[in-house]
């Protein structure tokens, strides 16, 4: 997780504006005509040619019109929601092995589908996501919010966790096969229990011998648009 941060934090101007237009699924050409300026100038800021290019304010300015307002965006959670809700979710394969997952306010999880693994993660097999279905974790998390869960990270001090009475397996889990879960904000760890907070407030003490903690490394946050934010 440390290792990921630092790589956010290192990440050239090139690089987020390259990230950005692929999330928005925009070639060079098209990012180009909407911030007015020539595709050659992209390619190079892109590839880290040009870093202080006075188009760089124009780009920018067009990649955010381009983004989903937060109501476009979860217009699409939602649709995307009831559409995979109850159907056969396909196998995973060699490109989509990455499950996501809705969570329900009951703490219930339905599997989705299987997609790309984030560019950021290419290192690990260990993860998978979860789109929150509704409002029940404000303030800590928004209804659409995506949270990404690395499981071979041990849970991290003032870090939010995924919470499990049963312990799986790491098949179980790359399968996108989860039992009731819960999110909390980990406020202690000690040689037997998490000491949790919930998105009201109350805190209580979780027995390691009884609850297994999955550290939340990222968010996907529709009201800024596409952005993996590492915590």
């Amino acid at each position: 997780m440390e290792a990921m941060k630092k790589a956010a934090l290192n990440e050239t101007i090139g690089e987020k504006l390259r990230r950005e237009r692929e999330a928005l699924g925009w070639s060079q050409a098209k990012l180009a005509t909407a911030a007015g300026t020539t595709q050659q100038t992209v390619d190079r800021i892109e590839r880290g040619l040009t870093a202080h290019s006075r188009a760089i304010p124009n780009i920018e300015s067009a990649l955010a019109s381009g983004r989903p307002s937060t109501t476009e965006q979860m217009q699409k959670m939602r649709t995307l929601i009831a559409e995979r809700r109850g159907q056969h979710s396909p196998l995973p394969n060699r490109e989509h092995n990455f499950p996501i997952l809705v969570l329900n306010r009951d703490g219930s999880t339905e599997l989705l589908y299987f997609s790309q693994m984030p560019t950021a993660w290419t290192n690990t097999a260990a993860s998978y996501a979860l789109v929150i279905d509704s409002d029940f974790l404000m303030p800590m998390f928004a209804e659409g919010e995506i949270l990404y869960v690395d499981y071979e990270q041990p849970p991290a001090a003032s870090g939010f966790v995924v919470a499990f009475e049963v312990a799986l397996t790491q098949a179980q889990k790359v399968a996108g096969e989860m039992p009731p879960v819960q999110v909390f904000r980990l406020t202690q760890e000690t040689a037997s229990h998490y000491r949790c907070e919930t998105a009201a407030g109350e805190r209580f003490d979780l027995e390691k011998d009884r609850w297994h903690a999955d550290p939340i490394v990222s968010r996907y946050t529709p009201r800024i648009g596409p952005v993996h934010q590492p915590f």
